[in-house]
């Protein structure tokens, strides 16, 4: 899958632009939402399969919530795959463990070495490479 699509959501906009740039330079394509529910319009309109790198607190539909509709969506669940990210990874484990173990996400503690998220990335495009849709 060379030249993966990344789809980032944050409402961060400088952690937006970080993670951006680094995987722009890491050779991926990029698109944003700042929020869950944009986050969830573009991976229900995207033709190609995302890699979704989610942060867990998020305006209008948080982290959590958009990987329960995930859970609960066929078509969403076998196109794409996830990454989450969390300043409060305790919290995150109790609030979304089921759909975390479900769906096979990482959950990067923030803050993270950037390395950290490229490997996970790149796990979740072999994911997705292992598991055609």
């Amino acid at each position: 899958m060379a030249n993966a699509t990344v789809c980032i959501v944050e409402d961060d906009e400088a952690t937006r632009e970080a993670i951006r740039g680094l995987l722009l330079d890491e050779g991926y394509k990029v698109i944003e939402a700042s929020n869950g529910a944009e986050g969830q319009r573009m991976m229900e309109a995207s033709s190609e399969r995302l890699i979704v790198v989610l942060d867990y607190r998020l305006p209008v539909l948080d982290g959590c919530d958009l990987l329960d509709i995930v859970a609960h969506d066929d078509d969403l669940r076998a196109r794409h795959s996830f990454v989450m990210m969390s300043a409060s990874p305790r919290q995150t484990v109790e609030d979304c463990e089921e759909a975390l173990d479900e769906l096979v996400v990482p959950l990067l503690p923030k803050p993270f070495h950037i390395d950290e998220l490229v490997e996970a990335v790149r796990q979740a495009e072999e994911r997705l490479r292992l598991d055609p849709a």
